[in-house]
């Protein structure tokens, strides 16, 4: 139980469509994050599976059951919000129970379950407790275990942990994970922080204006964007991104020097993540800089080098750097972690190192089978990218920033959903009362 699929799903409010045709598997017992910037629809998608918000076109299908006008209460799912929305003057264990109280289920039952999610979250001392005698942390944890306790084909979290400081967020993620090892259950939970998608999911959905720009795991997101947008949202600090040219070989930043590359077609922008660059003597690497900005973490030093035509460069050192503001370096870009991109953001492959990579991958990592009716890791149809011209690339990869086909343009809102209901259902005309009926009667006589 578990596998949820949303089908061309679009969301309309009024005249303005904010959901725009988004299509994505979710198999059971994973755990899938989605991300985006603010008012990109992750936490309008979260709430229309949850049956919160009505889904204007396309479907929506639970364990293979079209649910998309069922009400929430029929498609299983518990959904944890960012307030807690625990009821303040009962204790802990009424919270939790609540639902399966509200519901009629027998004191026994509702006793067993509670203490067996009081014992997951390690909640036992606090069952007879106040939600004001607890932690935030502790709040979060009562808010999951009412979800818990109901059993659900789903949990869905609305950015649960944006209330708590750091030190808690850094807790209760631990938490999240280890309940989600425990459980095995489906999770989809919304986020604006792109530390907790990395760490939490087995999946990540990037989202922006309304559509998937790219599903993948975690480490395929970070390593292989399939834009500049991606490239720039996963990771912290973000990957630089400068100009550059690009003809048969070679690449040459702007304001800088050149270097190698076998691409597939022409780029106009150069990527690389400071953790990828090192710095050393003047006229050495890639690109002069100046030390702009020295910032000291403890573990980690980061740098911004005044690059000029290039622009700002940050740069990750592992450790303290003994770097001064003002000092000229040169900054040399590691060969196998650059990306390039086309004048439409889109991820120009090279094909030297693709091919290397691959040949790396298929000798260390055995291959992953398919679980049985999945479908593909990335359900978002892509559309193939030109042939490549460079020889040696014996393979393409797709374009993730377009579908195989084109949406098509909506002219006009649909129909509430409320109103499609309605029409669906079959007219009923009431009997009529006694006194209606003597009233025909002695009307005809």
């Amino acid at each position: 139980m578990g596998a949820i699929t949303l089908n061309a799903v679009e969301k309309w409010f009024a005249d303005v469509q904010v959901i725009k045709g988004v299509d994505l598997a979710i198999h059971k017992g994973e755990f899938v994050v989605f991300v985006g910037p603010s008012g990109c629809g992750k936490s309008t998608l979260l709430r229309m599976i949850g049956g919160l918000e009505d889904i204007s076109r396309g479907s929506l299908d639970i364990d293979g059951q079209d649910v998309t006008d069922q009400p929430p209460s029929k498609r299983g799912l518990s959904m944890v919000f960012q307030s807690y929305a625990l009821y303040p003057h009962m204790s802990v264990r009424d919270n939790m129970g609540f639902s399966l109280k509200t519901a009629g289920a027998p004191k026994a039952e509702i006793d067993a379950k509670v203490n067996a999610a009081a014992d997951t979250l390690k909640l036992d001392a606090y069952l007879d407790r106040r939600p004001k005698d607890l932690s935030g942390g502790q709040r979060q944890r009562v808010a999951i275990g009412r979800s818990i306790v109901r059993d659900p084909t789903a949990f869905l979290f609305d950015e649960p942990l944006s209330n708590l400081d750091a030190a808690l967020r850094v807790e209760m993620r631990h938490e999240i994970s280890k309940l989600h090892q425990t459980l095995d259950a489906t999770m989809i939970y919304v986020t604006h922080d792109q530390v907790e998608a990395m760490t939490l999911a087995d999946r990540i959905v990037v989202l922006d204006a309304g559509r998937i720009i790219q599903v993948g795991t975690p480490r395929a997101l970070y390593n292989h964007p399939g834009n500049v947008f991606v490239a720039q949202f996963i990771g912290s600090p973000k990957m630089n991104v400068f100009p550059c040219t690009t003809d048969t070989g070679n690449y040459t930043v702007a304001g800088g020097r050149s270097g190698t590359c076998a691409l597939s077609r022409p780029a106009t922008q150069m990527g690389i993540r400071p953790e990828h660059i090192t710095a050393g003597a003047a006229g050495s690497g890639q690109v002069d800089g100046t030390v702009d900005v020295v910032e000291f973490l403890g573990a980690d030093t980061f740098v911004l080098f005044d690059c000029g035509a290039a622009g700002p460069l940050n740069v990750r050192i592992s450790g303290d750097a003994a770097l001064t503001v003002g000092d000229i370096h040169g900054l040399s870009f590691d060969r196998a972690h650059t990306h390039f991109f086309d004048a439409d953001g889109v991820t120009v492959t090279d094909c030297a190192l693709a091919l290397r990579v691959a040949r790396r991958q298929s000798t260390l990592a055995p291959t992953a089978k398919k679980p049985e009716g999945a479908r593909a890791w990335h359900s978002l149809p892509s559309s193939p990218a030109p042939a490549f011209s460079h020889p040696s690339c014996p393979f393409q990869t797709p374009n993730w920033s377009r579908r195989s086909t084109p949406m098509p343009t909506a002219t006009t809102p649909p129909m509430p959903t409320r109103l499609r209901r309605a029409r669906s259902r079959p007219r009923r005309i009431p009997p009529k009362s006694s006194s209606s009926r003597r009233r025909v009667s002695n009307a005809v006589s």
